[in-house]
C-alpha cells in the first residue's frame, strides 16, 4: 500500500497536473476548431443549395445600378442634401436593395430572403473590405491627428471670419491689413496646403467606395460568388493633387 501511495504521489506532481490541464484544454480547443469547420462548411453547402428566384442577372446591369448609386451620391453631395454619411447610409441601403430584387423580382421585401448566416456573412465582407480602404497608404498623413485637431483645421478659418477684426477690416476693404493678420495665421497655411481640400476628398473617395463595396458583396452574396476576391481602388497622392487642381480651377472659374 505504501508503495502504491509513493507511485500515486511521484503521478501527481506539479508538472504533471500543469502537462495532464493543458493536454486536456488543447483536446477542446481542437474539438471546437473541428465543430468550426463543420458549421462553415455546412453553411456554404446550405448557400449553395438555396435558389433565387432569378439566376441570370447581368453583371453589367448590377455594374449599371453601382454607377447609378454614385452618380445620385455625388448629386446630393453638390446639392448640399443631408449629411455625408446619411447620404451614404441610404443610398447604399437602396442600392443593396435594388440589387436583392433582381434575384427576387417577385419579393416584396428581397433583402428579407437571406438567411441569417447569408446575411451575417455578407456585413462580414462588407465591414472587412471598408476596413481594408481605411488602411490607404493616402490616410497615414492623419493619423497622427486627432479628431479634434482634424475638425480645428476645418473651423478655424470660420471663426477667424467671424471675429471682429476680419468684419472690420473687410467693412473698411483694408485687403492688406486682413491679407497680413491671414498670413500670420498658421491654420491658414495648413489649409493652404490643401489639408482642408484632402480630407474633403479622401471622405468623398471613401463614401464612394462604400457604395460600390456595398454593391459588390451584395451582388456576390446573392449569386453565391462571395469568395471572388475583389481589389479595392485606391486613392494615391498624385490622384489627390489632380483632384485639387481641379477643384482649385473650379472655384477660380
Amino acid at each position: 500500500m505504501m508503495n502504491i501511495a509513493f507511485k500515486i504521489s511521484d503521478f501527481l506532481n506539479l508538472p504533471t497536473i500543469i502537462a495532464f490541464g493543458l493536454g486536456i484544454l488543447l483536446g477542446f480547443l481542437l474539438l471546437l476548431l473541428i465543430y468550426l469547420l463543420a458549421v462553415i462548411r455546412g453553411m456554404n453547402t446550405e448557400m449553395r443549395k438555396r435558389k433565387v428566384q432569378e439566376m441570370s442577372v447581368d453583371e453589367n446591369e448590377i455594374e449599371w445600378l453601382i454607377n447609378e448609386a454614385k452618380s445620385r451620391f455625388l448629386l446630393l453631395e453638390k446639392a448640399k442634401e443631408g449629411s455625408t454619411f446619411a447620404n451614404v447610409y441610404q443610398i447604399s441601403k437602396d442600392l443593396a436593395n435594388d440589387i436583392a430584387s433582381k434575384f427576387y423580382p417577385r419579393s416584396k421585401k428581397p433583402l428579407q430572403e437571406l438567411t441569417i448566416d447569408e446575411t451575417l456573412i455578407l456585413l462580414h465582407y462588407i465591414t472587412d473590405r471598408v476596413d481594408e480602404l481605411l488602411q490607404a497608404r493616402i490616410l497615414k498623413m492623419f493619423r497622427g491627428m486627432t479628431i479634434k485637431q482634424i475638425l480645428a483645421l476645418r473651423t478655424t478659418t470660420t471663426k477667424v471670419k467671424e471675429s471682429k477684426i476680419y468684419k472690420t477690416a473687410v467693412g473698411a476693404k483694408l485687403g492688406q491689413v486682413w491679407s497680413t493678420l491671414r498670413y500670420a495665421n498658421p491654420f491658414y497655411w495648413i489649409k493652404k496646403g490643401t489639408i482642408d481640400q484632402a480630407i474633403k476628398i479622401i471622405i468623398k473617395k471613401i463614401a464612394l467606395n462604400s457604395i460600390v463595396i456595398t454593391g459588390e458583396e451584395t451582388y456576390k452574396i446573392y449569386s453565391k460568388k462571395i469568395f471572388e476576391v475583389t481589389k479595392d481602388e485606391d486613392l494615391t497622392l498624385d490622384e489627390l493633387d489632380e483632384y485639387i487642381d481641379l477643384e482649385r480651377e473650379i472655384v477660380n472659374e
